[in-house]
C-alpha cells in the first residue's frame, strides 16, 4: 500500500448513505494512490485541491481515479472545472461498466460552492448511478494540505456524521 493509501483516516459511517467516510491528506495532488482497495472496489471521492497548478497532469490523475474504482467524483478548489472535464474524458476512454444505460460515472464540480457545501454534497447527495452503486461503500475526502482545507473538510465531515448518528 502506498504511503498515501495508508494515510486514510477513518471518520465513521454516514448512516444516510451507508458509506464509510475517510479523509486522505495529500501534500500534492499527484500523491493520490493508485489503489483505494482499503475502502472497497468503488468509492465516492471529493477531491479538494488547486487544480489550476497542474493542468497538464489532470488527465493522468483522472485515468488513475477511473482505474482505481471512483464511482462519483466531486471536485472543489481553484480550477475544479478542469478536473471535472478531465474526469469526463477519462470515463469516456475507460471500458464501460456492464449494466443499463444509467451506469455512468458521475462527476460534479463545486466551483461556486463553499468547501462546507462541497463536503455535504459528497457525503449526503453524491449518489453513484446504475452499476456504479454496487460495491460503493465509502466516501473519500482527499484534500491537498494547504490553506487549512484539511481542517475545514474534517470538521465539516465530523459535524455531519454527528448530526446523522443513530
Amino acid at each position: 500500500m502506498s504511503d498515501a493509501a495508508s494515510a486514510l483516516n477513518a471518520l465513521g459511517l454516514e448512516p444516510l448513505t451507508n458509506r464509510r467516510v475517510y479523509v486522505l491528506k495529500l501534500d500534492k495532488l499527484t500523491d493520490l494512490p493508485d489503489s483505494f482497495a482499503a475502502v472497497g472496489p468503488r468509492f465516492v471521492l471529493l477531491l479538494v485541491a488547486d487544480f489550476s497548478e497542474l493542468p497538464g497532469q489532470l488527465a493522468a490523475i483522472a485515468k488513475k481515479l477511473v482505474d482505481a474504482g471512483c464511482a462519483y467524483l466531486c471536485a472543489w478548489g481553484p480550477g475544479c472545472e478542469l478536473m471535472h472535464d478531465e474526469m469526463d474524458e477519462a470515463r469516456l476512454k475507460a471500458p464501460q461498466v456492464v449494466g443499463d444505460e444509467d451506469s455512468v460515472l458521475m462527476t460534479t464540480d463545486h466551483a461556486d460552492d463553499s468547501i462546507e457545501d462541497a463536503v455535504e454534497f459528497a457525503l449526503l447527495r453524491a449518489s453513484p448511478a446504475g452499476m456504479y452503486k454496487h460495491g460503493c461503500g465509502a466516501t473519500v475526502l482527499a484534500v491537498q494540505s494547504r490553506r487549512n482545507w484539511t481542517g475545514e473538510v474534517e470538521r465539516t465531515a465530523r459535524r455531519l456524521l454527528e448530526t446523522h448518528a443513530i
